[in-house]
């Protein structure tokens, strides 16, 4: 019996299998900015949030609520998302930032279902659907900028309103 010695080429035929960091959102306030201030485009198995950057890749978020299913489900729909995302022709694009939330009504099953989603959110990705993707920000209104994030008056107003006593 003879060994064959191990190939020095990475798995996945050449191609890069990770997902390095910087082709992800890693902050919360990466994701609520994307999905406050990007434009939405709705799938089968997800909802994307698309907002365009200066970036040079696509930065990748991706979540799953505990209504979609338990921690072994989300876990493995965001594994698949992940593995058509690598897949897709969208990874070679550039400046946008995106957020993949899964969809508890029908949460990806196939790599292939969600492979062609994906081709589709590209296609219109490359047509510059979402070049200027001003969407209105959704999300808390603007206060009155005389009160703070909690409503309550500045320090200026109530130390005025204590000495008028």
């Amino acid at each position: 019996m003879t060994v064959q010695p191990l190939s020095s080429e990475p798995l996945g035929g050449g191609q890069d299998c990770s997902f390095p960091k910087a082709v992800r959102l890693r902050v919360r306030r990466q994701f609520l900015r994307t999905q406050r201030e990007g434009a939405r485009y709705t799938s089968e198995s997800f909802f994307a949030h698309i907002k365009p950057t200066k970036s040079q890749r696509v930065k990748l978020g991706i979540t799953a609520s505990k209504k979609v299913g338990k921690a072994h489900d989300r876990n493995r729909y965001k594994r698949l998302t992940r593995e058509a995302f690598r897949l897709s022709e969208l990874r070679q694009l550039s400046g946008y930032d995106l957020v993949l939330v899964i969809r508890q009504e029908s949460p990806p099953e196939r790599l292939s279902t969600l492979l062609l989603e994906l081709e589709r959110l590209t296609a219109q990705l490359k047509e510059g659907r979402f070049a200027s993707a001003t969407a209105k920000p959704r999300g808390k209104k603007s206060r009155s900028s005389k009160h703070n994030k909690r409503g309550a008056p500045p320090a200026e107003l109530r130390a005025r309103d204590r000495g008028a006593r």
